[in-house]
């Protein structure tokens, strides 16, 4: 079993690594990581001949951690992930009533102040706000500055409840955006570590096979273990595309 220290370490190997790659898993994660853990416990048996082919085995007694942290991160990127797809359901469901309310108290304003140039131009400006974090901000300050002119809004007859709903939604909606920020910002970085361990895991099963391949390509009983399930399978399936009669066309030609 391995240690903290040992993972700490494997963990400062890899936040180091540099795959000259940027892109996402090209081989879906569960399977890299179960292949990295079959191809482990295959070439144990080899470790002699492979290592006379070059092979350095403390590379490849990274493998089991390796993808061990591969699976936590994994993991940790999927519950982030699902957690902010949760909380922008609840925005969604939120935020209609925010629209509306914020629309209903820009039309009552614009009314209400239609005769007062200044107020007007301080209505018009907060109605120009579109993000998410500005629909909050125009709530509050739609929410103070009705507060600040009761007196115009008593005269059309405006109902001062609007108010109250809009400063009862300011912390609920703020707190909403806070959670989804926080939620993505988690997700990019397990994203980040979870693509960077898969790339480091990637090079360690790489390399394992291809001096598999190289020791063995003449005993197919061995060099079975050192080739990729899910590659052979994509390679079958690309290969049953090719009708007989696009064959025949190609022979033809």
């Amino acid at each position: 079993m391995t240690s903290t220290n040992d993972n700490d370490e494997l963990l400062l190997q890899i936040r180091a690594f540099k795959s000259g790659k940027a892109d996402s898993p090209s081989v879906p994660v569960n399977v890299i990581v179960q292949e990295a853990d079959d191809l482990y416990l295959w070439c144990q048996d080899d470790q002699e001949q492979l290592i006379l082919a070059g092979l350095d085995w403390n590379q490849v007694s990274l493998i089991p951690v390796c993808a061990k942290i591969c699976r936590e991160f994994q993991s940790q990127w999927l519950k982030n992930y699902k957690s902010t797809d949760k909380v922008k359901l609840e925005w969604d469901t939120k935020s209609p009533e925010a629209l509306n309310l914020r629309s209903e108290l820009l039309h009552d304003f614009g009314f209400a102040f239609r005769k007062d140039k200044q107020l007007l131009a301080q209505i018009k400006e907060i109605a120009q706000k579109q993000s998410r974090i500005s629909l909050v901000q125009s709530l509050n300050d739609l929410s103070e500055f009705g507060r600040g002119h009761m007196d115009l809004l008593e005269s059309i007859n405006f109902d001062p409840l609007k108010l109250e709903r809009a400063a009862r939604l300011v912390p609920e909606m703020a707190d909403l955006i806070a959670r989804i920020e926080r939620n993505k910002k988690l997700s990019d970085e397990s994203k980040i570590m979870r693509d960077q361990t898969y790339a480091f895991l990637k090079q360690l099963v790489d390399e394992v096979r291809v001096c598999g391949k190289y020791k063995f390509r003449e005993n197919p009983e061995r060099l079975a273990g050192y080739l990729s399930d899910y590659w052979k399978s994509r390679n079958s399936v690309r290969g049953k595309k090719s009708s007989p009669e696009d064959t025949r066309k190609t022979v033809k030609k």
